[in-house]
Parts: C-alpha cells; structure tokens; sequence
C-alpha cells in the first residue's frame, strides 16, 4: 500500500523528456513507483486526471536566510510550487556568526539596512521577528532550523562577507593572510556542517572590495571541500560582460562548480547582449567546466523588492508637502534637477552612503530617475485613473504631448499613492535569457509572510515560477513544458548537487507538484496589506512525501529538510 497516489497525471518527469500519462505511488519520503498502478490501494489517492504532474520547484537564488525562521510554513514559496530553497546568496549568509554582524533588509527601519552593528544589538533586531539569535556556526544555525521544522527544503550557502565578519569583525579592508586562513577554516567547517557552497559578489557590492587572489583563495577551499559556488553580478548592463568574464577565469582557475547569478540584461540600449553572455558561459561549458546560471525572469523592480508607491521615486523633503511643492515653478524645478542627479527616498538610495561614495556609483547610491530612460521603465501598477495602469511613463508622455518629469509630477499631483514598478529588462533578452537551458530561475528574494518593514513586498518575491510556465510556455510558446520543468528542477538541484531530487524517478525524494496547465499564473497584488494568495492553478504540493498545499491552500504541514551535500548518490 502506498501512502499517496496520484493516479492519471500527465507527468513531466524533469528530465526534459516528453511528457505521459500515469500514475505515482510515494512511499514515505520517496516515490517508490510509476505507472499503472490502478491495482494498488493508498492511504490518500490524488486524481490528477488533466492536471500536470512535475517534480517541485527550486528557487535557486533566494534570500530565506533568517525569514526560514521567523515563517517557517512558508507560503510565499510552497503554493507556487517552490519545494526547495537556495539562500545565503549575495555574499550573505545567516552563519556562521560571531560578535559582529551584518544588518541587511529584514529590519524594519530602512536606515539600518547594510549596516555593520554588534550582536546585541542584531539580537534585538532579530526578535523583532521572534527569531532568537543564539547560533555562531553553520551547525548551529542549521539545528535551529531543522527543530524549528519548515514547509520546504532548505539549502545554505556561506556567504564572503559574512566570513570577512566572523573572521576578523571589520567592514572595509582586505583580511590579513591569518585572516584568510580563518575564513577558509570557517568555509570548510560550514561545509563539513552542511552548507552547501560559498557565494560572493562583485567586489564592489556594499563596499564589500576584495582582491582577486582572496576569491581564488576561498573558490579552492570551496572545490576541496565538495562544495558548489555561487557568484552573483550586480552590474546589468555596462560592466556586465567584465563581471562575468572575471567570474568565468575563477572557475577555470580552481575547477569549481559554479552557479553565475542575475543572468540578467538590462536596458533598451543593451539589446541583444544576451547571446553574447549566453554564449560566454556555453564556451566556458564546452571546456569542461561545471557552470549554470540563474535569472530572476520575474524582473519587477521596486524600492529593494517592495511595491514603492510613485511618491518614493521622490526624495523626502517634498512628501508632506508634495502639493505645493508641484505647484510652485522654483521648487518643481528644484525636484526635477534632484531626480537627474539621483537623489531619491529611502527606499531606493542608502542613507549610510558618504558622498565619494555616491559620486563613485555604488550599489543602491543613486535613484532610479537618474537613468536617462527611467521613463521606458517605470510602470504604473495601481492608479485612482484606472486607465493609466500598466502603461509606462513614456506611454502617458506620448499621449498627453507632455515631458516625462512633468508626466510623473502631474500623475501623483492627482495622486500621491500611485504603485509603480521598475522593469528595464528589455523583453527580447530577457525571452533569449529565460528559454537558455543552462539558466534556471531565482526570486531573489525572501519569505514574504516574515518581512516586516513599511510597503508592501513586490511581487517579484513570489510570482516567478507560474509566471515562467504561464507567459513563456502557454502564451508565447517560445519553450516547451518539458524543458521549462527541468528548468525548474533537475537543473537546479543537479546543480547544487542534491542528486536525488529534481525528478519524479523510484526512489527519489517525492517533491511533486500537480497543477492545471490552462489556469497556472502568477497573482499580482499591489494593495495595501501583505498578499496571501500567490498563484492560481496550483492545486497539491508534495514534499518530501507529505501533502502540503490541498486544493491551492497550505495545511500547515512542516516536512521540509536541509539540504546538505550529497555528493556520493547519482554518480
């Protein structure tokens, strides 16, 4: 007897091979059969008939790093078929831990994003969200995580700067070669605990420099550990091309698996890029060296992933009074020649930012409206005018005869709380991007039920995956279901080295999603309280052999393991 069965799904199995008609049976953690097996009897039988059987998604960039915590169930992930998470991107990771830490964008209160601060300090933070922070090592945090029990599979990386802190506590310099040694030490330890990898970004993220001898230093540490790395480009559009050759020559220096983040190409200008970085990462592929790459396909940018309203394109001096300060010519025109320079809100410029800083075009220094084509790609999402939504600022401009600053001002003049998105993804690079098979997918984000800070999260956390199927398979038809689900499963988990899942295969792990193909799509929300539907058209999720999502709604499940490596199996 077996403990589920799904009984005629049409299954896509992962693997990328087409698709057929039959039946599962799931026996504990694992899928024990396929195929005919209307002659068995289960505790609990799933008719699939219609429906889509797929193994479970993997989010292959995200940032759950804490959040896992503080909402353990999940949902944001499970009901769109996430049944596995990749964190401790970016260079950041939740372990190990040791008397300093690094404050990123959990806290409630913008200006203490990206700050160095004490750990008692960084407790208080934390309980904010009813985590007790009480771990230093990768173990330790991985514990807390298991005896917390989660919705959905969880992967660690460890993360560069995160080591930097622990090591030796400081913010802006190079380690000494002790230093080095003791980072290297701690990334073997996570390892040798759990953690999956290493991850990094471009050097000069969050004033994070490094040379380029320490990368190398620790991606060899990583490869001699059994571990994978994860290298995440922050720079979409000019210096693109440079980042990822740097980060190429690393991996063909040490040999290390490698997953090449943000695959993403920006700007109208910078059309047909994408094959040029496509093509960058097959010849890399084609000499024998392990590398994937990720994009996050659902490309709705905001004020750091939040719903901003249009107001805070707008630097804070003028909210209160934004009225009067349209109305009259000298301060108008004040705020327009502020917005060409990149000033900005909270939300969009990092107040801990010096001035050299700014002037040198650091992460997060500038605002949006500094881009001499902001108004291409600034989007209205929700308006008092109905009629305005979904078209940019260029749209309205164009129809109005008006210029795009005076377009923008007269938009919130009537209404101050209009919703806008940031989307400078042009769509022929980003369709080339998303049906490349060596790219999987990544919110780069976290668990949406956990954030607490102002605005509303932005649907860019949550809406990738039936956005993928929805818009690229079903409507555009420029990538096959098959491929698109290996995409989304053996892709990823082959690639963080978690052999057995990632295919609806006896004896693999049973992570397994059944959905209607006609009906799965993303749920856009940009109202004023945090969503808690985030998808349509998904109906189970199974993971690790246990239902977790009935009929589209979450049961309260936990049987989500960590996923450490598994380096023997699949060979």
């Amino acid at each position: 007897m077996f403990d589920i069965k799904i009984k005629n799904g049409t299954i896509v199995d992962g693997t990328g091979n087409p698709w057929f008609v039959a039946d599962i049976g799931i026996t504990g953690e694992r899928i024990s059969a396929i195929g005919d097996l209307s002659s068995v009897k289960a505790r609990r039988t799933i008719d699939a008939t219609n429906k889509i059987v797929s193994p479970g998604f993997c989010d292959l960039h995200s940032h759950s790093d804490y959040l896992i915590l503080a909402n353990p169930t999940a949902e944001s992930k499970v009901t769109v078929g996430v049944t596995a998470d990749i964190s401790g991107n970016c260079g950041g990771s939740a372990a190990p831990q040791n008397e300093m830490f690094w404050q990123e964008w959990w806290t409630p209160d913008v200006d203490e994003r990206f700050k160095l601060v004490t750990r008692e300090y960084a407790k208080n933070t934390l309980a904010m969200h009813g985590i007790e922070f009480d771990w230093h090592t990768v173990k330790e945090y991985l514990d807390k995580v298991r005896k917390t029990g989660i919705s959905i599979n969880y992967g660690q990386l460890i993360g560069h700067y995160t080591l930097r802190i622990a090591a030796y506590g400081q913010e802006r310099r190079k380690p000494t070669p002790e230093e080095l040694e003791t980072m290297k030490s701690l990334l073997r330890q996570g390892i040798r605990e759990g953690a999956i990898g290493f991850s990094t970004e471009v050097g000069s993220h969050f004033i994070w420099e490094y040379e380029i001898d320490e990368l190398l230093e620790l991606c060899k540490t990583c490869k001699e550990a059994g571990g994978v790395f994860s290298y995440d480009i922050i720079d979409y559009g000019p210096r693109m091309l440079h980042d990822l050759e740097v980060a190429l020559w690393v991996v063909e220096q040490t040999g290390v698996p490698a997953i090449i983040s943000h695959i993403q190409v920006y700007g109208r200008e910078n059309s047909g890029k994408a094959k040029y970085v496509l093509q960058m990462i097959d010849d890399t592929r084609s000499r024998g060296f392990n590398v994937v790459a990720d994009v996050m396909a659902n490309a709705l940018g905001g004020g750091l992933f939040f719903s901003a309203r249009g107001l805070d394109l707008l630097p804070e001096w003028c909210h209160d009074n934004l009225a009067e300060v349209l109305d009259n010519p000298e301060t108008r025109e004040r705020l327009r020649k502020e917005l060409m320079d990149g000033r900005s809100s909270r939300f969009y410029v990092n107040p801990n930012r010096t001035e050299e800083e700014r002037q040198a075009g650091m992460v997060y220094s500038f605002g949006p409206l500094k881009d001499i084509h902001w108004h291409h790609y600034v989007t209205i999402v929700r308006c008092k005018d109905k009629s305005l939504e979904g078209k940019t600022i260029y749209d309205i401009m164009r129809e109005r005869g008006t210029e795009r600053f005076d377009t923008l001002f007269d938009v919130l003049r009537k209404d101050p709380d209009v919703r806008t998105v940031i989307n400078n993804v042009h769509p022929d690079n980003m369709r080339e991007v998303v049906c490349h098979p060596h790219v999987a997918f990544g919110t780069d984000g976290g668990l949406v039920g956990a954030i607490k800070r102002p605005q509303i999260p932005n649907p860019c956390l949550y809406a990738t995956f039936p956005m993928v199927i929805r818009k690229y398979v079903r409507e555009e038809k420029v990538l096959r279901l098959e491929d698109c689900i290996r995409k989304m499963s053996s892709l990823p988990m082959i690639a963080t080295k978690q052999y057995d899942r990632g295919v609806l295969r006896p004896g693999f792990k049973a992570d397994v999603v059944v959905f209607d193909y006609d009906e799965i799509s993303e749920v856009l929300e940009y109202g004023d309280t945090v969503p808690t539907v985030f998808a349509k058209g998904i109906e189970n999720v199974i993971v690790n052999g246990t239902l977790v999502v009935e009929e589209g709604k979450h049961n309260g499940q936990r049987p989500g393991q960590v996923l450490g490596l598994n380096q023997s199996a699949g060979r």
